[in-house]
């Protein structure tokens, strides 16, 4: 659903029940008299329509929330989803692995996004850490930096989460240790690679076991393919240099045909003019 179905969704629902002194008679008579139905009423599906258009855009709001404030959250959300560009959602989903078409629209990427766990974002940029925090409902101010943005993300966690947390990180370092498994800290946050143990912290230890070997694996096979790729190129520039060659010795033995022609030819036109000056000075010759 698109964002200005929301709008005109959010506009829609903001309706006002009639007073009784506004019901004419013969309505409340016909209000009172008629038997109770099964079927929801008009408003409520309304109502259910905008929370899960709210859920499809990663909100998750109580069923008891009011219509005012369900409105004012849907209008909020549809602005901010609108305000993120493409390319940033882009680049957060494929950081985080989350496997969403680049050709999706805006509600697959925030939806997943929405439901992200990390509190550090190593190889992401600043733009993508700022889309995060917003997605997941953190105050940011303009002039907040990465550390600021971050410890609000932190501040989101509850007291679980946040145990669960630090038992992974506990747990990532020893094996990072055991393997020795040790990212280079001196670079920027947004330039260094996600280590096994941020890894383990962030998403468990088979799914961090699992993310770091298809790395692995994923590394290996762009440097192969690289390899091929260089292969290739030299071939191709080889084949190039052959063909230059060829080329111009095929042009060189052209113009030396085309010489010799010509030279043929001015000798030949020589020996016609010759002839002819001594036919015509010696009449006696044949």
């Amino acid at each position: 659903m698109h964002f200005s179905v929301a709008k005109s969704l959010a506009d829609r629902y903001r309706y006002q029940p009639m007073a009784d002194s506004e019901i004419p008679d013969q309505d409340v008579a016909a209000t009172t008299t008629a038997p109770p139905t099964e079927s929801p009423s008009p408003p409520a599906l309304r109502r259910n329509e905008l929370l899960a258009h709210a859920e499809s855009m990663g909100l998750e709001l109580s069923r008891r929330i009011s219509d005012d404030e369900l409105i004012d959250q849907v209008s909020r959300r549809v602005r901010l989803i609108e305000s993120l560009p493409r390319e940033v959602l882009a680049e957060v989903t494929t950081w985080a692995g989350l496997g969403v078409p680049a050709d999706a629209n805006k509600n697959d990427f925030v939806r997943p996004i929405s439901k992200l766990t990390h509190t550090k974002f190593p190889g992401l940029s600043d733009e993508g850490v700022r889309t995060i925090a917003l997605l997941l409902g953190c105050d940011i101010e303009p002039d907040d930096d990465r550390k600021s943005i971050t410890r609000k993300i932190k501040a989101k966690e509850g007291f679980f989460q946040k145990f669960r947390r630090k038992r992974r990180a506990f747990v990532g370092k020893l094996i990072a240790g055991m393997i020795g498994d040790t990212p280079d800290h001196d670079l920027p946050e947004d330039k260094r690679p996600m280590g096994l143990r941020e890894r383990i912290e962030q998403e468990g230890i088979v799914s961090g076991l699992t993310g770091k070997i298809r790395g692995a694996a994923d590394d290996y096979v762009r440097e192969k393919l690289d390899e091929i790729e260089a292969r290739i190129d030299r071939k191709l520039d080889e084949i190039d240099r052959r063909l230059a060659e060829w080329r111009d010795r095929e042009i060189a033995n052209r113009l030396k045909i085309i010489r010799i022609t010509l030279l043929a030819s001015i000798i030949v036109a020589l020996m016609s003019l010759g002839y002819v000056w001594l036919k015509a000075h010696f009449p006696w010759l044949p």
